[in-house]
């Protein structure tokens, strides 16, 4: 978000300002998995939690795929 400031006294103008801000912060996050490497037929157990910088809510989505790189997948 940009603010210009344009400041006058009623007689004459005064030097303009800008100030910026950035909003949307991009969160930081660190997911782990309950077991890394996994077998097959294990039980993973997977918790996605966190917050941005300010303090919102993130969400997520697990995709389960099977053993070939790129396999069907179903959105959990």
């Amino acid at each position: 978000m940009t603010c210009h400031i344009s400041i006058n006294d009623g007689i004459e103008d005064g030097l303009d300002g800008e100030v910026s801000a950035r909003i949307n912060n991009e969160p930081t996050v660190a997911p782990a998995m309950s077991q890394n490497p996994v077998s097959t037929n294990d039980i993973l157990t997977y918790l996605p939690n966190g917050f941005d910088l300010d303090g919102d809510n993130l969400t997520s989505v697990a995709v389960q795929r099977n053993s070939e790189p790129g396999g069907p997948g179903v959105n959990l």
